[in-house]
């Protein structure tokens, strides 16, 4: 079988999109590159939090957390309202935050309260998507959070802090070295100029 097509017709060269402000995302016309690091924050019986997914950005970097809590009925009065309340109770307890080489710490600001033109560095808590489902003694909940660092790292460690209180979960340090977050930066490949 034959098909004949419509002769193509000349297309103007599309400009980029506008681009938002640069501190707020990564750069939406850059493809990242993708750095190994994968470690778990808070591990308990009932809780469990892990960092990996990291891309760096000419900009600076993205990453991924992703958690699981099991709750009892005692927890969680029974049914998916009060699964949703202590869930909602119990990540709002949840803190995350990184120190720098030299000592900087940089807590997390919500999307759409970073400041308009920010001097310091800044850790942007994105998307956070999460799910789960009750039987008659337990429930499971998990969830999955998006984070965007800007600018890249100085040289030296990246300390990431977390601790629980609604989890009893004392705070805890995992450091990584921001030297390959900073050689993948360079390799970011961009689709325009």
């Amino acid at each position: 079988m034959n098909v004949e097509f419509p002769p193509l017709r000349d297309q103007p060269e599309p400009a980029p999109p506008k681009r938002g402000a640069p501190w707020a995302a990564p750069p939406e016309y850059e493809l990242g590159m993708p750095v190994p690091y994968r470690f778990t924050l808070v591990s308990t019986r009932t809780a469990r939090l892990r960092a990996g997914d990291f891309v760096a950005h000419s900009t600076g970097f993205r990453f991924e957390t992703r958690g699981m809590l099991t709750l009892t009925r005692d927890q969680t009065g029974g049914g998916s309202r009060g699964l949703f309340e202590a869930v909602s109770t119990l990540l709002g307890t949840l803190q995350l935050s990184l120190v720098l080489a030299a000592g900087q710490a940089v807590a997390p600001v919500s999307v759409g309260d970073e400041p308009d033109r920010p001097d310091e560095p800044m850790l942007v808590q994105g998307l956070r998507l999460g799910g789960g489902g009750s039987s008659y003694w337990w429930s499971n909940w998990s969830w999955w959070d998006v984070w965007w660092m800007r600018p890249l790292p100085p040289a030296g460690p990246i300390q990431f802090v977390s601790s629980w209180e609604g989890m009893a979960v004392p705070q805890s340090t995992i450091t990584v070295d921001s030297e390959p977050l900073r050689v993948a930066a360079r390799s970011a490949l961009k689709f325009w100029e």
